[in-house]
């Protein structure tokens, strides 16, 4: 789990309370961590942040950096080329023929409208 809503705060600027999750998992002290995201466990961590305010202007500013160095167009673009770079290369499948493979020509019930029958037809490639 990423935690978007969790990075579009970082971004902004704005103290982040959150679970140990996603970003706040992988990059300890961007947030401020509860076990439980309980009412009495948020409203403990909201007096702790204003309580400690160096200690949340350095995360709110370890937050901002870090947003701008991983989460742009061109890390995001990176992280791709190198999950798309390392995925194994596999052989072009031949497309099996049109219709139910087992060679028989499959043809248009005639009771079908004209219509029906005409998007039946394009789609067989008739």
């Amino acid at each position: 789990s990423y935690g978007l809503s969790l990075v579009e705060g970082l971004a902004v600027g704005v103290p982040v309370i959150s679970t140990n999750v996603g970003v706040a998992k992988e990059n300890p002290g961007l947030t401020r961590v509860v076990v439980e995201a309980t009412g009495p466990a948020l409203w403990e961590a909201l007096q702790a942040d204003r309580s400690d305010l160096d200690g949340t202007q350095t995360r709110i500013a370890s937050g901002r950096s870090w947003v701008a160095s991983n989460a742009t167009l061109e890390a995001f673009g990176k992280l791709w080329s190198d999950h798309l770079a390392g995925l194994p290369i596999r052989p072009r499948v031949k497309p099996k023929p049109r219709g139910c493979g087992c060679g028989k020509k499959l043809e248009v019930p005639k009771e079908l409208d004209q219509r029906r029958r005409d998007v039946i037809k394009r789609a067989l490639g008739k």
